[in-house]
C-alpha cells in the first residue's frame, strides 16, 4: 500500500502556544505569527539563514488580507506593525530593514523546529520545563537570551538596570558584520562617557546601535583602549 506524501513540507508548533499572550491579542497576531513560521527557511538559502525570510510591509497586508462577501479587506500597516512590533518585543523574533523591504528573523528556530527537543508526541504529554513557542510578560526569559542580539541585550539591561526589550538595532549592527564583543565594549564605553552619565535616558538600544553612530562609537572604545595603561 502506497501512502501519498504531502508536498510542501510542514512546521512544528509548541502546545505551550494555547497558554501564550499572544491567544489574548487579535487574530492577525496569531496569523501573523503562523505565516512567518511558514515562509521562514528551513536551510540557510542565499543571503538567508535558516530561520529567516524576506517580507515587506505591502507583502504582509496581502497576505493577511481575506474576503467579506465580495469586498477584500486588507489590515493597514499600522496594524501590520502593532502585530509584529509584539512578537519582536516579546522575543519571537529580530526584524532588520533591508532594500525594498526586511528580513525577519525567528528566534529559537532550530529549538523549535526540531521533533527531537519536545519530550512527548501525545495529546497532554508534559514538555517539562522547556519555554513556550510565545513568553507571557511575567515569565522568566530563560533561553531566549542565547540568541546574539538579545545576549547583548541582556547585557545592556545588566548594566543599566533597564528592560529594554526590542532588540531590532543590535540585530542590524550583527548583520553588517559587528560582533558581540564590538556592542559589549560600546555599552562600557558609553557608560563612563560624562554625557551619558549625565544623560542616562541615551543609554538604550536606538541610540547606542545606531547606524549612524556605529562607526564613531566603536572607534571611541579602540581609543580609551589605547589611552588606558
Amino acid at each position: 500500500m502506497t501512502t501519498e506524501k504531502i508536498s510542501g513540507g510542514y512546521i512544528l508548533l509548541a502546545r505551550k502556544l494555547l497558554n501564550s499572550e499572544i491567544m489574548e491579542k487579535p487574530l492577525l497576531f496569531l496569523k501573523m505569527w503562523i505565516w512567518m513560521l511558514l515562509q521562514a527557511s528551513f536551510k540557510d538559502h542565499g543571503d538567508l539563514k535558516r530561520g529567516q525570510f524576506f517580507t515587506s510591509i505591502e507583502k504582509m497586508r496581502n497576505a493577511f488580507s481575506y474576503k467579506i462577501g465580495y469586498r477584500i479587506q486588507r489590515p493597514t500597516s499600522k496594524e501590520i506593525r502593532t502585530a509584529y512590533d509584539f512578537l519582536t518585543k516579546g522575543g519571537m523574533t529580530v526584524i532588520m530593514k533591508v532594500t525594498h523591504g526586511v528580513v525577519i528573523t525567528i528566534l529559537n528556530y532550530d529549538l523549535y523546529q526540531d521533533f527531537l527537543n519536545y519530550e512527548g508526541h501525545n495529546e497532554g504529554h508534559s514538555e517539562g520545563t522547556r519555554r513556550g513557542t510565545i513568553p507571557r510578560k511575567k515569565e522568566n526569559t530563560g533561553n531566549i537570551y542565547n540568541q546574539p542580539a538579545l545576549q547583548i541585550l541582556a547585557y545592556l539591561n545588566e548594566k543599566t538596570g533597564r528592560k529594554y526589550r526590542d532588540a531590532s538595532h543590535i540585530a542590524s549592527r550583527l548583520q553588517d558584520g559587528g560582533t558581540i564583543d564590538d556592542c559589549r565594549k560600546i555599552i562600557d564605553t558609553k557608560l563612563r562617557d560624562p554625557f551619558f552619565i549625565e544623560n542616562p535616558k541615551h543609554l538604550n538600544p536606538v541610540t547606542l546601535f545606531r547606524k549612524s553612530h556605529w562607526d564613531a562609537y566603536l572607534n571611541e572604545t579602540q581609543e580609551v583602549k589605547n589611552s588606558s595603561w
